[in-house]
Formats: C-alpha cells, sequence, structure tokens
C-alpha cells in the first residue's frame, strides 16, 4: 500500500493487494498441512524447520539444501522491499510538503537516492549497535524492536480514519452510510492495534525503544523552518 502513489490506477493497487493477500493464505495453510500430514506430532513439536523436515521426508537430505536456497531467496527479496519500503515514507513525506525539501530529490529513474542512503545507514547503524556474543539474541532484539516499531502507525491510522468520519471532513457529498462504515471498519481497527499493542508490551524495554525510535524522526522537524516547503 505505501507504494500505492507510483501504481498507474488504483484498480491496480486493490487487486494487488488482494491477490497478495490470498496467496500469502494459500502459502501458509499449504505449508502448515504439509509439515503436519508427514511428520509425527512427536517430532513436530520439537522441530525448528518443520518444512525444511517435510521435504527431507520426501526427497531425503536435499530438502535442507533446497530449503535453504528459497531462504537466501527471500532474504533477498524481503531486503530489497524492506528498504524500499523504510525510503518511500520519508519521500512522499517531503513531496509533499511535510518533511525535509531536499529528502524529496530524485534521480533521472524517479528514485529517491538520497532518501535511499540515509534509511540505508541509519538501519545499519542500528543492527550494529545490537551486536553481541549471541547472534540469535541479537536478531531476535531487532526483529522485535522493528516489529513493535509499526504498531505507533498502525494505531495513528486508524484513529485518524475515525477522527475523519467523526468530524464529516472529506466525507462531503457522501452518504451517511459510507461515513457510518467507515466509521465501524476504523474502529474495528483501532481495536485490534489496541489489542496488538497491549500484547506487544510484554517486555517493556523493548517496547519502549520502539516507540523511542519512531519518535526519534520529530527531532528533524525543527529543522522544517529553515527549509522552504514544497509547494
Amino acid at each position: 500500500m505505501m507504494f500505492a502513489g507510483r501504481a498507474k490506477s488504483g484498480k491496480t493497487v486493490r487487486a494487488a493487494t488482494i491477490s497478495g493477500l490470498v496467496i500469502s493464505v494459500c502459502l501458509y495453510t499449504t505449508i502448515t498441512i504439509l509439515a503436519l500430514g508427514l511428520i509425527p506430532k512427536s517430532k513436530l513439536l520439537h522441530s525448528a524447520s518443520p518444512l525444511a523436515d517435510a521435504l527431507n521426508v520426501v526427497t531425503g537430505s536435499g530438502g535442507s539444501a533446497v530449503m535453504a536456497l528459497l531462504a537466501l531467496v527471500c532474504l533477498f527479496g524481503s531486503a530489497i522491499g524492506w528498504i524500499m519500503m523504510s525510503s518511500e515514507a520519508p519521500y512522499q513525506a517531503a513531496k509533499n510538503g511535510l518533511f525535509l525539501p531536499f529528502l524529496a530529490k530524485t534521480n533521472k529513474n524517479g528514485t529517491p537516492v538520497l532518501v535511499l542512503i540515509l534509511t540505508c545507514c541509519a538501519s545499519q547503524l542500528f543492527i550494529l549497535s545490537t551486536l553481541s556474543g549471541n547472534i540469535a539474541a541479537a536478531y531476535d532484539f531487532v526483529v522485535k524492536v522493528s516489529t513493535l516499531a509499526f504498531l505507533v502507525q498502525y494505531f495513528i491510522s486508524p484513529l485518524f480514519q475515525l477522527k475523519l468520519t467523526i468530524t464529516g471532513a472529506t466525507y462531503e457529498g457522501n452518504s451517511v452510510l459510507k461515513r457510518c462504515f467507515d466509521a465501524f471498519i476504523a474502529a474495528l481497527a483501532l481495536t485490534y492495534s489496541c489489542w496488538i499493542i497491549k500484547s506487544g508490551m510484554g517486555d517493556w524495554h523493548v517496547f519502549v525503544l520502539s516507540v523511542g525510535l519512531f519518535l526519534l524522526g520529530f527531532l528533524l522537524y525543527p529543522l522544517m523552518k529553515y527549509q522552504p516547503l514544497q509547494k
């Protein structure tokens, strides 16, 4: 959804979102059924990589090699996707005059090079700051912090949508039924966000750090008065 502004039409975004969700559900369901059907329950409970074990049952010892190759492909694709996603938010904000204007500059291909460099450097510094003797613990910490940092945005988005439905802003000319339906969806999303945040507050240290990383971006906003806003 973050790249919706780059799509040719809204129909493309809608089709991609729905098809992506359906494909993901089918894949996860298939993987779960495959693992449950091929691995005995007693072994599955203590398996660290159930899909690799399931492939080993079918193909022999080559299953682990196949999973390692697929994991590398997945890691490469995820890295590209997350890098692009992390740079898109400040770029779109700068493009609409809500962030530092120089971050809206792009090259001849329409790529925000400066934003990509800054976000990649910031993420690498954060990763280096978590390095320790136990790489598994460091990885687990990074995953928790990065996941919980998004919960703040998931909370703010439905809250703002609910505000719009209450005040009626952007709903001129629309039916009352549509406004009530949007309010209902926003309320559901807000409830779900609150539940997710409550679930993620089991470790206060990680949660506070996640919120702090999100709020850290506000330190850049005083620089806005020294920069002319884009029209």
